[in-house]
């Protein structure tokens, strides 16, 4: 299984839209993330979340209409930028198809750091708005317990690469 977690696209502040919308460089900058990810990512197989706030929302649909697949986005409690990741995790580790979560700060690096070390507060990555990390579930080793997942990272991409 596979896990793709997105930053949101760069967002409007609270004086200029209350529900901060992607502003039109948060639109482009995901637009070509998605553009960059439609061959490395079965879309066919992956189902997008996201959380309630409108950005997310709209950096998904952005994500979904690029693979021109068809492929839904749903909305998800636990997601929002100060949620605890416990409750993601449990929904995770019941998923058999490829996921894609688009979230907040600093909540997906506290998802991302805790898949990966353990630990939520270990930072693994430096997330940006439109930045995808691409995680994969590790097979377990022999002895190992079963019920734990282990991650690793296949790759990592910020829209700044792709300008």
């Amino acid at each position: 299984m596979n896990l793709y977690l997105i930053q949101h696209g760069a967002a409007l502040s609270k004086e200029e839209a209350p529900l901060r919308p992607l502003s039109p460089d948060g639109i482009v900058a995901v637009k070509n993330v998605a553009n960059f990810t439609k061959n490395k990512i079965d879309y066919g197989s992956c189902e997008i979340l996201h959380s309630t706030k409108l950005r997310s929302k709209q950096t998904a649909a952005l994500l979904a209409e690029s693979s021109g697949l068809g492929v839904g986005i749903c909305e998800v409690a636990n997601l929002e930028p100060l949620d605890d990741v416990s409750q993601i995790i449990d929904q995770i580790s019941r998923k058999r198809q490829d996921l894609m979560i688009a979230g907040h700060m600093p909540h997906l690096n506290k998802l991302a750091s805790r898949l990966i070390t353990g630990s939520e507060d270990s930072g693994c990555f430096e997330f940006r708005p439109g930045a995808v990390v691409a995680l994969r579930k590790v097979p377990s080793l022999p002895g190992e317990d079963t019920a734990s997942s282990r991650w690793g990272v296949m790759w990592m991409v910020v829209p700044q690469l792709l300008a």
